[in-house]
């Protein structure tokens, strides 16, 4: 079977036009191609993550009887299809739910009826205890903010008894079996100390289910009970699985409180500024691209790197690629004259920034503004008869400038000296992706010309049915084989 993994990413790719009117294809997001790439890139993440910190706990939190957050859906079944429903509730997470939402009634109406079945189900074939008593139409939901404060809570607590920064990856789900609400959540650290005391632990549950939960973290969570355990230097297969839901929730949960995931800024990058700063000056962008990573086994495995890393770094902005040097560092230098840093600092947003030119431009044809209008004022007539928001190319080019000139002092040097490893950057990147696409249609010559036109255009490509199908039911029982408890979730389907 010919092998099309290299060349397809997607199962029903999305075409999209871009400034130009040129079509360009994109993942749907949503295909289990697309779900085991997101899964692959968030193992990669924390992977890195883990490799930069010593250690690595699991901690998951629960909900008891008197603390789960309830809420009575009932009263919505009133409202008539379309109108706007505020969820505001009487409890005291009800900033959680304070945001409008449009509720399709009699969808809602189902999805509560198969929601409060499936729950009968669980508790006649599954329940040694009476935990999902609550009455009909009472649904239990995350609530965002608790654990929010669980890590401010813990983060404070850290800081002051241990001196130790911690960074973290949390994830909401509702249980597979009952549908209640609780968090799991991976925290990365140094503290040798903190990594003892984590070990300290008290037993709770039972012989066949064990809770260990540390003492030092039963005064941070106040609202059931915690489970910790130490991970084994692969904490991404903790969590990475979580990802991928066992069967579909009801509706009632995705329009009230969805499953979602939190993190530290920047999860999973390694390099040091001082990494960085030694790859800028020898013009040695592998790093940039990869990070090799020595596992606790003493293995070695490469992993990419994420593009906001180089986002933030080599920011770019709208038609960059298609503009002369000097029209790109004028414009990626913008933030170093006086004129706009003043204006930045007085409208206190790039966004307030781009308004006021953009005003100061076009409607009042402001001489103050002419230089910077001359300059930007390409970005916006190629916009102005598209549906595209006007405001989107001056504000491109106002936060690329903004990252431009910051990341430059930061990392010490000159602006015309960065600009140089900008241009090399993006030649050696433009390079690289040139050769693997090459080195892919050598590997296999027959089947490159097979399926594309042209050895210059990468973005057509026509696979077979076979082929492509093929492909499809590798991805799709890869994708199912990696669902969390997906044995506990057949047996049992309900509708939404």
């Amino acid at each position: 079977m010919n092998n099309v993994t290299p060349w397809v990413s997607c199962f029903k790719p999305v075409s999209i036009r871009d400034c130009f009117g040129r079509v360009q294809m994109v993942g749907c997001g949503t295909c289990p191609a697309c779900q085991e790439l997101k899964r692959n890139s968030l193992s990669n993440r924390l992977a890195l993550e883990e490799h930069r910190s010593k250690y690595c706990s699991f901690v998951t939190l629960t909900y008891d009887e008197t603390h789960l957050p309830i809420v009575d859906v009932s009263r919505l079944f009133s409202a008539s299809d379309g109108e706007v429903v505020n969820l505001m509730q009487n409890y005291d997470f009800n900033e959680d739910f304070s945001t409008p939402t449009v509720v399709n009634t009699e969808e809602l109406r189902n999805s509560v009826i198969s929601y409060n079945k499936h729950r009968a189900f669980y508790k006649a074939n599954f329940s040694v205890n009476i935990n999902v008593t609550y009455e009909n139409n009472q649904v239990a939901v995350l609530v965002n903010r608790h654990l929010q404060l669980f890590i401010k809570r813990f983060r404070k607590y850290v800081s002051k008894n241990y001196n130790e920064k911690i960074r973290y990856y949390a994830i909401g789900e509702y249980g597979t079996q009952s549908l209640r609400p609780h968090w799991h959540i991976l925290f990365f650290y140094s503290s040798s100390q903190l990594a003892r005391d984590f070990e300290n632990v008290q037993q709770f549950g039972t012989v066949s289910r064990p809770i260990q939960t540390p003492l030092f973290l039963r005064s941070l969570w106040k609202f059931g009970y915690i489970d910790s355990k130490q991970t084994d230097g692969k904490a991404y297969f903790y969590v990475s699985s979580y990802v991928n839901k066992p069967a579909d929730f009801p509706y009632v949960l995705e329009l009230l409180a969805p499953q979602r995931s939190f993190h530290s800024n920047y999860l999973g990058e390694i390099f040091s500024k001082e990494d960085i700063k030694i790859s800028f000056r020898e013009r040695d962008f592998t790093h940039i691209g990869q990070a090799n990573v020595i596992s606790w086994s003493g293995e070695q495995y490469t992993y990419s790197v994420r593009r906001s890393l180089v986002g933030r770094l080599l920011p770019r902005y709208s038609f960059s690629a298609c503009e002369d040097d000097r029209i790109v560092f004028r414009k990626l230098t913008l933030f170093a004259d006086s004129f706009v840093k003043s204006r930045y600092e007085r409208l206190g947003s790039v966004l307030n920034l781009a308004t006021h030119i953009f005003n100061a431009w076009y409607f009042n044809k402001d001489n103050e503004y002419a230089s910077l209008a001359s300059l930007c004022a390409p970005q916006c007539l190629a916009c102005l008869h598209s549906d595209l928001n006007l405001l989107s190319p001056l504000c491109s080019v106002l936060y690329a400038s903004k990252r431009f000139v910051s990341t430059a002092d930061s990392l010490g040097f000159g602006l015309c000296d960065y600009f140089d490893i900008y241009k090399s950057y993006y030649r050696w990147l433009d390079y690289s992706r040139l050769t693997d696409n090459l080195s892919l249609c050598e590997l296999d010559s027959h089947f490159a010309s097979a399926y594309y036109d042209s050895i210059i255009d990468f973005d057509t490509f026509s696979a077979t049915s076979i082929d492509f199908i093929n492909w499809s039911i590798s991805v799709k029982n890869k994708f199912l084989s990696r669902i969390k408890h997906r044995q506990i979730a057949d047996r049992y389907k309900f509708n939404i």
